[in-house]
């Protein structure tokens, strides 16, 4: 797999630091009642969408994740700025609009990505404030 397209370069960000892996998360269970189709449709737009991010190197295809009978959910992985600046645009805020119009249960989160990332500030900032 291409890195770049994983935003897992060795290159540095603008602020002169690492470049932090992130994932945005979306979630929903089943599309609103009576608005079937249209939620198919969406998850075809959402899905072009994020694609044509993908082949433009800004982050991975989308992969989504059926369940029968609970939630279902799509990501796309990337450096956490390309993410938030993609998120920031008009067309995507749109995207972001009509999920819960078209699907119950419909959420979305950009989250850092590995364990590192997670766990080193906590113990940094555990160690300064002298907490066990």
């Amino acid at each position: 797999m291409d890195k770049r397209k994983m935003g897992c370069g060795q290159r540095g960000d603008a602020r002169g630091g690492e470049v932090m892996k992130a994932a945005l998360l979306v979630k929903w269970s089943t599309p609103v009642p009576g608005r079937e189709q249209a939620a198919i449709a969406y998850g075809r737009e959402v899905d072009g969408f994020w694609g044509k991010k993908s082949a433009e190197g800004l982050c991975t295809e989308p992969k989504w994740f059926w369940a029968p009978t609970g939630e279902n959910l799509w990501f796309v992985e990337g450096e956490y700025d390309a993410l938030l600046g993609i998120l920031a645009t008009p067309e995507s805020q749109k995207l972001l609009v009509k999920g819960p119009i078209l699907s119950q249960g419909f959420g979305y989160g950009l989250c850092m990505v590995g364990r590192e990332e997670m766990f080193g500030p906590y113990e940094e900032t555990l160690k300064e404030l002298k907490i066990n």
